[in-house]
C-alpha cells in the first residue's frame, strides 16, 4: 500500500521561468493558475501551498455551494471538476472567489480542461493578468526518493536501469506512472517481466480515474472505452503525422486537428481528461503523454484491425501509408513493431518482417513473436545486414533489451550468425550486446573463445563485447583464454581479461593479478606526446575500482616493492611510468575502501618511488584530494621521509623526486614548510633545516616573512642552527650580488625607463611652451604622436603628453592643415600596391573619430579626407571600441556614398588599378567578401576582374574565384575558368617554379569541380601530382567549405577515388585530428569522407558509381560503407515522392475506406487482382476460358483481347472506390499505357499506369524499365509508381520470345523478373503475374 510522500515542486511559467513554491507565493499577480496533466501532482502540491499560507484548501465543486468566509487567501483545487457540471459554474467560482478581502487566488486544473477562455474570464473579473503555471516533471533524483520512500529495500538503481532497458525512462517522471510501473516491478520479483506487460499496465492504469470525484460521476466512460478511443485517435495522429488533438476550431491545424473530426464518439472529449494526453505548447491543444505511449497504442489498434473477424484490414493497404514503396516510415517504427507482435499472425509477422526486421527487433517486444518468426527475423536480419551493413545508423549508441526474444530453438541460427563469416556489419555487435544478459549465452560459448581469441578480429568492438558475453558464463573455464589473451598483451585483449577477472572471484590468485596490471603498466606510453586516441586504457581505472579490499592492498605492497628506476633516466624516468599511474589508481580504491585513520607509513610505502610526467587534480583522483586536503596524515608521510635523513643529497632527492615530481597529493603546502622546520630542529637534523630554509628576498617583497622570523629565533636558541643561520645568508647575499653584477639586463632596462621618463618630461615641458601651435593642430610631428597613442594605448595619453584636452583639440584642429598632403585615391592605391602606407593615414582616422564624436557627424569634413580615410577604415586599432569603429565607418559611408554607384565607383578606383598590378600582394579584394557596404557588387565584380585582370596576383585571383563560386553566375564563371586553365594548360613549370605549379593545380582543380564537360585534359595534368590530393582536401575535406556550394557528382568522385586510392595506402584514423595530421592520415581520410559523399546526391544516381566500386577490389575495406549508402540512397528513393496524408485522409482511410495515395491506389489494385486470380482458379461463375477462342482451350486470346477482359473485370470491382479506369491512356509525347486508374485525391487527379505483357512478349524482361518506368511512372501524377502485369498461359507457351526456357509455372516466371528488376524499381513497381494456363 502506498503511504503519502510529499516532494516540494518546482513550476514553470508560459514564457520558461521557474518557481519554486515560496517564490510563487511571492509573486505580484493575484491570481495563479497551476495546470498539470492528470496524476501530475496538483492536488498535493494545493495542499502544500494552503498549508504555507496557512489557510484550508477548498475543492472547487464544493466551493460553488459554499458561503466563503473572510480570508486573505484561496487556494482552490479541481477546477476542472467544475466543467463536467456546466462551464457556466468556473465564472460562478470566479466571481465567488473575488471578494475584497482576498489578496491571494491559487486556481488548479487538469491541462486539458482549462480553456483560453477560463483565462480571459479572470482577466474580466479579476481585472488584471493571471499567472499560468505548469508542475515541471519530477527529475531522476526525485524518482529514486519516490521509490525508495514507498520501497525502501528495494534497489532503486536497479529498477531504473531495468526501466531504461525498455525504454520506459520519459514516463517516470510522472509520479503515477512511476507508482504504476514500481509497483508492477516489485511485486515481479524485482523486474519486468517484459515491455509489453509493462505497458498494458501502464495502459491502462491511465486509463482509470484516480479521482473519486469523477469516478463516481454516471457520464464516465470506463477504462476500456477509454482505452479503444485513445488508441483510435493516436492511431490517426501517428499515420498523419500529427502532433495532438485541438480543441476548437481556432486551435486547429495541420499538426493538432480537431478532435471530434479525428472520433465522432459524443464523449471522446473525455480522453483528454485522462492521463493519456498533456497540455501542449498552444491554447487549447493536447498531445500524448509521451510517443512510446502513442505507439504501443495505435500498434495495438491497428493489429487488432488487421486480425479482426468481422470487418478486417487489408495489410496491404495499411502498408501503403506506413510504408510506402516498402520502406517503413522512420517516426512509424515504433508502432510497426508493436502492430507486427501484438498481431499474433504467422502470414502478418512474415510479411513485416520481411520489410524491417531491425525495426522489429529494437522496438516494441520482440519476444511476443511467434517461434516461426524470430527464425525468421534472425534470417532477415543477416540478409539485411550484407545489403546494408551499418543498418544501425545512429541507432548504434542506443542501449535496449530484448528479454525473453532469445530461447532454444534459435541457437543454431545464432551460432552461424556468430561465424566468422557474418563479421562485417552491425549485426554481431547488435546480437552480442543483446545476448550479454540472455541466459542462452551459456550455449555459444564456443562461438564466443572463437571471436575473443581472434586476436586479428577487426572489430575490437565486438572482441569486447563477445569477452563481457563470456563473462558472464559462471560455469565458463577461463584460465585458458586468459593465458592466452594476456600474452597478446594488446588493448582489446587485455579489456576482455578485466572484464573475466572482474567476475570471476575464485578463479584467478594475487599472482595472476600482479602479472595482469604490469602488462597493463606497458601500454601506457613514455614520452609526453599528446595522445590522439582518447579512453583506450579506461578499462584498466573500471577494473581497480572493482577490485575488493581483500586484493588492494597485497597489490599495493607488491606492485611498489623494489620499484626503482632501471632505465638510468632519473630526471625523465621511462620505466615507471604505467606501473606510477596503476599504483595511483589502487591508491585511490584504498581511500574508497578505507576509512580514517590511515597508516600512513604504508602509504609511504607505496609512493615513495612513483614518477609521474603529468600532474593531476584532486579532482581526477581521490587519493590527491586527500592527501593534499588531510595535513596530518600528509605530514606525517613527510616526518616518514625524512626523519632518518641527513645528508644534502639525500634529502634534496627526496625532497625533488618524491615530493615536488612524485605523487601530486605530496606537494608540500604552505603550511608544511613551517612543520619541516619544526621537525628539523627538535631532531637536531640541521641539514634538513638547512634545505628548507627561507631566504631572505633582495628584490623588495614587502611584508614580513613569517616562517623565516620563526627560523631565525630557533638558531638563537642553538648554535648549530646560528652557524647554518649566518653561512646560508651570507652565501644568499653573494649569490644575489653575483646575479646582479651579472646581469645587466635589469640595469638597462631601469636606465631606459628612466631616459623614458626624462624623454617624457621634456615632451610634455614642449607642448605645454609651444601650446598654441600644437593645440592649433599646425604640428604634424605631435599630431602623429598623439595619434598613435589615441589609437593604440588611449590610457596613457596624461602620462605620455600631460593633457588630455590639448590632445583632443590639435587632432579636431588639424584637418585644414594636413589637407594639401592628402594623397589621391590613385596614389593610395599605388602604395598599397608596393605595401606601403602614410604617417598621415594614422592622423586622418584619429582627427576624424575626434570629430565624430565632438560633432556627431562628419559633414564637415572634404570628400578628399573621407576618401583617403575610406581606404584605411579596415585597419584594426587596439585603442578603439568596436561601438566607435563601426560608428565611423557608417558616418563616413552616409557622407561618401549616397547611392551604390558611388560605392562601386570608389571600389573600382581603389580595387582595379592593383589587380593591374601584377607585383600586388595584396589587393583588398577581400573587401567584397567582408564589408557590407560592397556585398551588393559580390554577384557582379569578381567575376568582371577575374576576366578583365587575367594577371593579377595569384591571392586575389583564389579570392575572387571563391566570392564568384558563392554569388556569380556559374556558366559565365564556367567560361572564365576554362580560359584560365587552357592559358596555364601550355605553360610547363620547372620543379624551381613552385608558385607556377601551385597556380596550375589550383585552376585544374577548379576545371574540375565546375566544368560540366572539357574537364579530363585539365584533370590528368592535375593528378600527375601525388600531392594535388591536398587542393582537393582542402576544399572538399573535413574543414573545407567548399560542399556548401559545390555538390560533386558521384562521376567526379569516383575519378578522385580511383586517382588516388592505389597512391595513398590504408592507415589507422584516430578520432581527434586537425590540420597538422600527417599527410597520410590527411589524405586517406579525405578518401574515406569522399565514399561517405557519394550518398549525398540530389540530382545524379550514384548507384552506377557504387556498383562499380564494389565490383573494384581497391575498395575492398570500403566495401560496408558502398554497400550501407547504396541501401539507404535506394530507400531514400522510393520514398522522395510520399506525401504524409492528413489526419482527415487517414480518417477516410481507416473509417471509410477511401483510396488517399497513390500507393494506396496501387495496393488496392494488387489486391483486386489478388481476388481476381482466386476467382479465375476456383469460382463457379468466373472462368480463364474467357480468354481462349475455343471450348479445348487450347488457343489464347491475343495480349490486348486479355488485356480488355481484364479491365472489364476491374472496372466493376472499383467502381465503390470511385476509380476510373482508361484503356491505352495517353501519357507523355503521345506514348498509350495499357490500363490507366485514376482517382481524385486531395482535390487532385492521381493515375497508376499498368502496363500488361504476355509471357510471350520479346520484350517481357525490359518492358518495366524501358516502358513502364521510363515512359509512363513518370508522369507527375503517378509518383514514380506502376504495376507490371504480366499474363501467363502455361509453360508450352514462349516465353520472351524463347522455346526453350526451363519456367514451369506463374510463380517461377515472377521470381524470374524479379531477379532482372534493380532494387531501386522493386520499391516503386509491382510486378503480377496473372495465370491463365488450363491443365
Amino acid at each position: 500500500m502506498y503511504k503519502e510522500i510529499y516532494l516540494p515542486r518546482i513550476l514553470y511559467s508560459t514564457d520558461d521561468k521557474e518557481f519554486n513554491e515560496s517564490e510563487l507565493l511571492s509573486v505580484e499577480n493575484k491570481v495563479i493558475i497551476i495546470l498539470a496533466e492528470p496524476g501530475a501532482g496538483k492536488s498535493c502540491l494545493l495542499d502544500s501551498l494552503s498549508e504555507q499560507l496557512g489557510i484550508r484548501k477548498s475543492i472547487a465543486n464544493i466551493f460553488i455551494y459554499s458561503n466563503p468566509h473572510q480570508c486573505s487567501s484561496l487556494a482552490i483545487d479541481g477546477f476542472d471538476e467544475l466543467v463536467k457540471i456546466d462551464s457556466s459554474t468556473v465564472v460562478k467560482a470566479l466571481v465567488m472567489a473575488n471578494q475584497p478581502s482576498v489578496e491571494r487566488i491559487i486556481l488548479s486544473s487538469r491541462s486539458s480542461e482549462w480553456y483560453e477562455g477560463y483565462t480571459q474570464h479572470c482577466r474580466d473579473i479579476f481585472g488584471e493578468e493571471p499567472l499560468l503555471v505548469y508542475l515541471k516533471q519530477f527529475n531522476e533524483q526525485e524518482q529514486k526518493s519516490l521509490f525508495l520512500y514507498h520501497y525502501p529495500g528495494q534497489n532503486v538503481e536497479k529498477f531504473l536501469e531495468d526501466a531504461a532497458s525498455i525504454e520506459l525512462s520519459p514516463l517516470l517522471s510522472n509520479p503515477l506512472f512511476l507508482k504504476l510501473f514500481s509497483k508492477s516491478y516489485v511485486e515481479n520479483n524485482q523486474c519486468f517481466e517484459n515491455r509489453h506487460s509493462a505497458f498494458k499496465l501502464a495502459i491502462e492504469g491511465l486509463a482509470k480515474e484516480n479521482n473519486r470525484g469523477y469516478s463516481y460521476d454516471r457520464n464516465i466512460l470506463p477504462a476500456s472505452k477509454k482505452i479503444e478511443l485513445v488508441e483510435d485517435v493516436f492511431t490517426k495522429l501517428m499515420l498523419s503525422g500529427s502532433e495532438g488533438v485541438s480543441l476548437s476550431d481556432s486551435a486547429s491545424n495541420r499538426f493538432y486537428p480537431h478532435i471530434v473530426t479525428l472520433n465522432s464518439d459524443k464523449n471522446i472529449n473525455q480522453i483528454l481528461s485522462t492521463q493519456f494526453f498533456l497540455p501542449s505548447d498552444g491554447i487549447e491543444q493536447h498531445r500524448p503523454v509521451h510517443r512510446i505511449v502513442a505507439e504501443y497504442c495505435a500498434g495495438n489498434y491497428l493489429a487488432k484491425r488487421l486480425t479482426s473477424i468481422d470487418n478486417p484490414l487489408s495489410l496491404l493497404k495499411i502498408l501503403s501509408i506506413i510504408a510506402p514503396n516498402n520502406i517503413v516510415r522512420d517516426e512509424l517504427r515504433g508502432l510497426f513493431a508493436w502492430m507486427t507482435v501484438l498481431s499474433e499472425n504467422q502470414r502478418i509477422q512474415d510479411e513485416l518482417i520481411d520489410l524491417d526486421p531491425y525495426a522489429i527487433l529494437s522496438n516494441g517486444d520482440p519476444a511476443l513473436l511467434l517461434p516461426c518468426s524470430k527464425k525468421k527475423l534472425l534470417s532477415k536480419l543477416k540478409v539485411l545486414n550484407q545489403e546494408d551493413p551499418y543498418f544501425r545508423r545512429s541507432d548504434r549508441w542506443r542501449s535496449f533489451s530484448i528479454s525473453g526474444f532469445f530461447t532454444d530453438e534459435l541457437i543454431d541460427e545464432l551460432k552461424s550468425l556468430l561465424s566468422p563469416d557474418n563479421s562485417d556489419g552491425d549485426l554481431q555487435g547488435l546480437l552480442l550486446e543483446l545476448l550479454i544478459d540472455s541466459p542462452i549465452v551459456s550455449k555459444l560459448t564456443d562461438e564466443l573463445k572463437s571471436i575473443v581469441c581472434n586476436i586479428s578480429f577487426k572489430s575490437k568492438y565486438i572482441r569486447r563485447l563477445a569477452g563481457k558475453c563470456l563473462a558472464k558464463i559462471k560455469e565458463s573455464n577461463y584460465r585458458e583464454i586468459w593465458e592466452y589473451l594476456i600474452e597478446a598483451r594488446d588493448n582489446t585483449s587485455l579489456a576482455i581479461v578485466a572484464d573475466m577477472m572482474a567476475k570471476s572471484n575464485t578463479e584467478f590468485e594475487i599472482d595472476d593479478y600482479i602479472k595482469f596490471l604490469r602488462i597493463c603498466s606497458e601500454l601506457y606510453p613514455t614520452d609526453y606526446r599528446i595522445e590522439r586516441v582518447i579512453g583506450e586504457r579506461f578499462f584498466i581505472k573500471r577494473f581497480i575500482q572493482k577490485l575488493s579490499f581483500a586484493l588492494v592492498i597485497p597489490l599495493l605492497n607488491e606492485l611498489s616493492a623494489n620499484l626503482s628506476c632501471s632505465c638510468q633516466r632519473k630526471y625523465n624516468c621511462q620505466c615507471r611510468v604505467g606501473i606510477s599511474k596503476i599504483i595511483s589508481m589502487l591508491l585511490d580504491r584504498y581511500f574508497e575502501l578505507v576509512q580514517e585513520p590511515w597508516d600512513p607509513e604504508k602509504i609511504w610505502e607505496w609512493t615513495k618511488n612513483l614518477y609521474f610526467q603529468n600532474a593531476v587534480t584532486k579532482k581526477e583522483s581521490l587519493s590527491i584530494k586527500i592527501l593534499s586536503e588531510n595535513d596530518e596524515l600528509r605530514q606525517n608521510i613527510i616526518r616518514i621521509a625524512f626523519k632518518n635523513t641527513f645528508d644534502d643529497k639525500s634529502i634534496h632527492e627526496t625532497r625533488f623526486y618524491i615530493f615536488e615530481q612524485g605523487h601530486s597529493g605530496l606537494n608540500f603546502q604552505s603550511q608544511d614548510y613551517k612543520y619541516i622546520i619544526d621537525l628539523a630542529f627538535d631532531t637536531d637534523n640541521v641539514e634538513l633545516w638547512s634545505n628548507f630554509m627561507a631566504k631572505h628576498n633582495f628584490y623588495g617583497h614587502k611584508g614580513a616573512n613569517l616562517l623565516r622570523q620563526h627560523m631565525r629565533m630557533q638558531a638563537l636558541e642553538k648554535n648549530a642552527f646560528l652557524r647554518v643561520w649566518y653561512r646560508n645568508n651570507i652565501a644568499d647575499k653573494k649569490s644575489y650580488k653575483r646575479n646582479i653584477y651579472r646581469d645587466s639586463r635589469k640595469k638597462r632596462y631601469r636606465e631606459r625607463n628612466k631616459k623614458q621618463r626624462n624623454i617624457r618630461y621634456k615632451n610634455i615641458q614642449y607642448i605645454q611652451n609651444n601650446r598654441p601651435l600644437i593645440e592649433s593642430g599646425k604640428h604634424f610631428d605631435c599630431l602623429l604622436k598623439f595619434s598613435e597613442i589615441i589609437l593604440l594605448e588611449p590610457n596613457k595619453i596624461i602620462e605620455e603628453f600631460g593633457d588630455e584636452k590639448l590632445v583632443r583639440n590639435a587632432l579636431y584642429n588639424c584637418l585644414d592643415y594636413i589637407q594639401p598632403n592628402i594623397p589621391s585615391l590613385s596614389k593610395l592605391a599605388e602604395l598599397q600596391c608596393q605595401s606601403k602606407s602614410l604617417n598621415l593615414e594614422f592622423i586622418l582616422y584619429a582627427a576624424c573619430l575626434e570629430i565624430l564624436k565632438r560633432d556627431g557627424a562628419l559633414n564637415s569634413v572634404s570628400a578628399e579626407i573621407l576618401t583617403a580615410l575610406r581606404t584605411n577604415l579596415s585597419t584594426y586599432w587596439l585603442g578603439v571600441n568596436s561601438d566607435d569603429r563601426d560608428r565611423l565607418k557608417q558616418e563616413v559611408d552616409r557622407c561618401l556614398f549616397s547611392n551604390p554607384a558611388d560605392a562601386e565607383n570608389f571600389l573600382r578606383k581603389y580595387i582595379e588599378p592593383q589587380l593591374a598590378c601584377m607585383e600586388c600582394k595584396s589587393a583588398q579584394v577581400n573587401w567584397l567578401a567582408d564589408d557590407e557596404t560592397f556585398k551588393f557588387l559580390q554577384t557582379t565584380l569578381p567575376l568582371e576582374w577575374l576576366e578583365g585582370f587575367p594577371d593579377m596576383n595569384f591571392s586575389a585571383q583564389k579570392e575572387l574565384l571563391k566570392l564568384a563560386i558563392q554569388f556569380g553566375d556559374r556558366e559565365k564563371l564556367k567560361e572564365i575558368v576554362q580560359q584560365y586553365c587552357e592559358k596555364l594548360l601550355n605553360i610547363n613549370p620547372n620543379l624551381e617554379e613552385e608558385d607556377i605549379k601551385s597556380k596550375r593545380n589550383f585552376w585544374f582543380a577548379h576545371a574540375f569541380y565546375l566544368l560540366n564537360e572539357n574537364y579530363e585534359i585539365f584533370w590528368q595534368e592535375l593528378i600527375k601530382d601525388v600531392n594535388s590530393i591536398f587542393i582537393l582536401e582542402e576544399h572538399f575535406g573535413s574543414f573545407g567549405d567548399y560542399t556548401k556550394w559545390i555538390m560533386l557528382s558521384p562521376v567526379k568522385i569516383e575519378l578522385i577515388l580511383n586517382a588516388f586510392i592505389g597512391k595513398w595506402e590504408e592507415v589507422y584514423l584516430p578520432t581527434s585530428y586537425g590540420s597538422d595530421s600527417p599527410d597520410s592520415e590527411k589524405a586517406y581520410r579525405f578518401l574515406s569522407e569522399l565514399i561517405g559523399k557519394l550518398g549525398d546526391s540530389y540530382q545524379d544516381n550514384p548507384i552506377p558509381v557504387l556498383d562499380r566500386l564494389l565490383n573494384n577490389s581497391q575498395y575492398r575495406n570500403f566495401y560496408n560503407s558502398l554497400k550501407s549508402i547504396r541501401f539507404n540512397y535506394l530507400c531514400k528513393l522510393a520514398v522522395q515522392n510520399f506525401q504524409m496524408p492528413t489526419a482527415d485522409q487517414v480518417v477516410n482511410f481507416l473509417d471509410e475506406n477511401e483510396i488517399i495515395s497513390v500507393e494506396n491506389l496501387r495496393t488496392v489494385i494488387l489486391e483486386e487482382l489478388q481476388n481476381y486470380q482466386k476467382d479465375l482458379d476456383g469460382h463457379d461463375i468466373t472462368s480463364k476460358s474467357i480468354f481462349y477462342h475455343d471450348k479445348i482451350n487450347q488457343n489464347r486470346v491475343n495480349e490486348n483481347t486479355a488485356t480488355q477482359r481484364i479491365a472489364d473485370r476491374l472496372r466493376i470491382w472499383l467502381e465503390r472506390y470511385q476509380v476510373n479506369l482508361i484503356r491505352e491512356g495517353y501519357m507523355k509525347d503521345d506514348n498509350r499505357c495499357d490500363l490507366v486508374f485514376s482517382k481524385l485525391i486531395n482535390g487532385k487527379r492521381k493515375i497508376l499506369p499498368v502496363e500488361v505483357k504476355g509471357q510471350w512478349h520479346s520484350e517481357l524482361y525490359s518492358a518495366f524499365d524501358s516502358q513502364l518506368d521510363r515512359l509512363y511512372a513518370i508522369h507527375p501524377d503517378a509518383d514514380g509508381q506502376g504495376i507490371y502485369l504480366v499474363l501467363w498461359f502455361g509453360k508450352d507457351e514462349m516465353v520472351a520470345n524463347r522455346r526453350t526456357h526451363g519456367i514451369n509455372n506463374a510463380k517461377e516466371l515472377y521470381f524470374d523478373l524479379q531477379k532482372h528488376m534493380s532494387e531501386e524499381l522493386k520499391k516503386r513497381l509491382d510486378v503480377f503475374v496473372l495465370d491463365l494456363s488450363v491443365d
